[in-house]
């Protein structure tokens, strides 16, 4: 990984640097695990307690904590700088070499990449892995053409699963309420005046 993207490692206090400034924070509960989809917030400065790491336009963000829930993110282009837990690595991609940052963020959520930092995980009760881990991730780099073929087909599953995602969600609603209305008639019948009362 340090042939492709270096480490953006320097750390900062969002309080100090911005008081009552609007930022927008990105923190480990703000990723979903293994998805890459992610919530961007905007609080003030001051009230982020923490330090922090700031991100640019193309930046990838890995959470070293929990490894297994793979927390890897790309911000895209079109998004705009902010500030980040310290628990993230921002990786940015070396200008000169030929490589997708779409295709690193698929590959830092993917078995191959797990399964090296799987050994190298210290800690019980907070499990994480050391920069300097992820810096000796190694993963194929393919041309640009094939990196391409690889992030659009991955992208096609990922829209796939979130709409089987929000599909799900919409029926256990729906079951939700439908069980609602089932109390209100059953239950309702016995409280109302003129429904005959048990003897």
């Amino acid at each position: 990984l340090s042939d492709v993207a270096t480490v953006e490692g320097a750390v900062m206090a969002p309080a100090d640097e911005y008081g009552e400034e609007i930022v927008r924070w990105i923190g480990l509960a703000d990723i979903e695990a293994g998805t890459g989809q992610f919530e961007v917030r905007l609080t003030p400065g001051d009230r982020i307690r923490s330090s922090a790491h700031m991100f640019k336009r193309g930046d990838i963000l890995f959470s070293r904590l929990r490894p297994k829930l793979r927390k890897a993110i790309l911000i895209n282009q079109s998004d705009e700088e902010g500030v980040c837990s310290s628990e993230l690595l921002v990786l940015r991609v070396k200008p000169e070499v030929p490589v997708l940052p779409e295709y690193v963020a698929h590959l830092l959520r993917s078995d191959l990449v797990f399964g090296q930092l799987i050994y190298q995980i210290t800690g019980v009760g907070r499990p994480r892995v050391s920069t300097s881990s992820v810096r000796k991730i190694r993963f194929p780099l393919p041309p640009i053409g094939e990196q391409t073929l690889v992030v659009d087909e991955l992208n096609r599953a990922g829209q796939d699963a979130q709409r089987q995602k929000t599909m799900a969600f919409q029926q256990l609603e729906r079951s939700r309420l439908e069980i609602e209305a089932a109390y209100d008639r059953t239950l309702g019948r016995m409280f109302r005046s003129d429904s005959p009362r048990p003897v």
